[in-house]
């Protein structure tokens, strides 16, 4: 999505470039003169457009193909190639990632055949984008580390402080946050000394956002300060992206009337809001409405929860919808209707999962689309892994779950043999998100994930049949599943139980302090009549409840089994 863009006169006026007509027609004593005029040209109008930030960037499309096609007329292939990738980065911007990703691939092969290293810079930097964008945040980062590292001193100051900038953005995204302050920090003094305030208020508004996930308020309300700040000074208004980056460190802090303030600036021009903003639209929508639950207009927050959503149906903005509908949960716990919040907290639950695992099978969808060469199908296995592993813990995902369970259920069906199930979720995590931040409930979740890891490799003997057909998943947030075939449910329960006990005993205390890290096991057992993987998980589910329910901290069965 994007906004209407000038044509390719309108772009090549303003940067002192007519795109050039009849060259084939021109005398052939002048053709050598042409040419070299030509690239010239085309060479200044794309140094212009390189460093155009991803607003402008976006009416540029017609111009830099226009440019690719000249520069292909006068043989000139390293300007088709950097043309391509600016292409490719507004591709990138409206959402057609794929396309995106085959262009940036393909003159990245290109650039490193012939050792380019302009192009080689150009294409890391752009492919740290979009491997942020398929979720594969290793290669995002080592992308980005080249994108620097090829950029040779000659190129503009300019052009480093944004290759700094995505750098940056990359390091928060692997939680490296002093590294990545001091890159905002380089690539800010170069906006500064070189006049660049697009440069500048792309680096605070990343910075402010890299604060919030840091964990530090007061920084990120100072710095989304520092950026509104600057924008007011040189009659610049800001995006609803920046603003709703301002509204929430200010929201944080407790700010509340500051933050609704802010955001009536988006609100009030919801009528002129081009189509590209419209996902930054609903998010101020959705953070209005968080703010004034907060400051207790429960009946604005309901209005406003209702637009958010009825603009995220008309658009398509499945994962802010999904997010709004867990904001109306917290408006009905507010307002003491319990039922409802319940009832609206598994709406919200149920499509989150059904939302990350569209988003992992569009993704690998993508990936497959754009590796096509052999070097691609050669890491191919890569990439198909990545799609059914969860990128926090590394366990396998619902996807695979949904792939694997039904074949072994038939397989236990056929076979006569037991299969059980365990549905297992750490108690009071919201509690340890709340009290000690994101970033210490990542790291319970991982080291978890080690221990649930070590406890699996536990309960098979060596002698066992197949053990190595079992498996752990995390199926979103704090949830987790095991699958442990040719186990019944009573030797199930006992084997689970002490997982339990290894999970409540490992040294949590360095991690959370005087919090406990424990969990609620629920144990189904199949197969039955009408032996179905649904029916096994909703069996699995109700036991978990029941465990939740007794207390939490224990493992339950189907009847009559029970531990404490």
């Amino acid at each position: 999505m994007s906004q209407s863009s000038p044509d390719a006169f309108e772009y090549a006026e303003k940067f002192g470039h007519k795109p050039m007509k009849n060259h084939h027609a021109a005398e052939s004593d002048h053709s050598a003169h042409r040419s070299e005029s030509a690239i010239g040209e085309l060479a200044a109008a794309l140094d212009e457009i390189e460093l155009l930030g991803w607003q402008e960037l976006d009416g540029a499309f017609d111009l830099a193909a226009s440019i690719e096609k000249e520069a292909r007329a006068v043989s000139a292939v390293d300007l088709q190639l950097r043309a391509q990738l600016v292409r490719g980065a507004v591709l990138g911007s409206r959402g057609e990632t794929a396309e995106s990703g085959r262009i940036l691939h393909r003159v990245n092969r290109w650039a490193s055949d012939h050792d380019h290293r302009y192009l080689l810079a150009r294409s890391h930097r752009l492919l740290a984008t979009f491997f942020r964008q398929v979720g594969d945040l290793p290669a995002a980062l080592e992308n980005a580390v080249r994108g620097v590292e090829f950029l040779d001193e000659s190129a503009p100051p300019v052009m480093r402080g944004y290759h700094l900038a995505t750098l940056a953005g990359a390091l928060t995204q692997t939680r490296s946050f002093d590294e990545a302050r001091q890159r905002y920090a380089d690539a800010e003094q170069i906006g500064e000394a070189f006049g660049n305030v697009q440069l500048r208020l792309l680096v605070l508004n990343n910075l402010a956002y890299m604060e919030h996930e840091a964990g530090e308020p007061y920084r990120a309300l100072a710095t989304a300060e520092r950026m509104a700040a600057l924008a007011a000074a040189h009659g610049i208004a800001l995006d609803s992206f920046s603003l709703d980056t301002l509204a929430r460190a200010q929201m944080r802090l407790g700010r509340y009337a500051d933050a609704e303030q802010t955001l009536q600036a988006v609100i009030s021009a919801r009528t002129v809001l081009a189509v590209r903003e419209v996902d930054g639209y609903a998010e101020c929508l959705l953070t209005l409405a968080e703010v004034q639950r907060l400051r207790g207009a429960t009946d604005r927050t309901r209005a406003t929860l209702d637009e958010c959503l009825r603009i995220c149906e008309r658009s398509d903005l499945r994962r802010i919808r999904m997010r709004a509908w867990g904001e109306l949960a917290e408006l009905y716990a507010t307002l003491g209707c319990f039922e409802d919040a319940y009832a609206q907290y598994k709406v919200f639950h149920a499509e989150a999962m059904a939302v990350n695992s569209a988003e992992r099978d569009a993704r690998a969808h993508i990936l497959q689309a754009v590796f096509e060469t052999d070097e691609a199908r050669r890491s191919s296995r890569h990439y198909r892994d990545l799609a059914l592993r969860d990128p926090l813990t590394g366990l396998y995902n619902r996807r695979f779950v949904d792939s694997q369970l039904p074949a072994l259920l038939r397989e236990s069906v056929d076979g006569g043999a037991p299969l059980s199930i365990a549905l297992i979720d750490i108690d009071h995590f919201k509690r340890i998100n709340d009290t000690l931040s994101h970033d210490v409930g990542d790291q319970v979740l991982r080291t978890f994930t080690t221990v649930l890891n070590a406890g699996l490799a536990e309960l098979f003997d060596a002698d066992e049949p197949d053990p190595t057909a079992a498996f752990a998943a995390r199926l979103g947030g704090e949830e987790f599943l095991l699958v442990l075939p040719g186990v019944d449910g009573p030797e199930a329960v006992l084997r689970l139980d002490k997982l339990r006990r290894a999970i409540r005993s490992h040294p949590w205390r360095p991690l959370t302090g005087d919090l406990p890290v424990t969990a609620s096991i629920g144990v189904a057992t199949g197969p039955g009549a009408g032996a179905s993987q649904s029916a096994l998980l909703r069996q699995a589910d109700r036991n978990l409840y029941l465990a939740k329910n007794a207390g939490r901290d224990r493992t339950v069965g189907d009847p009559p089994a029970a531990v404490e």
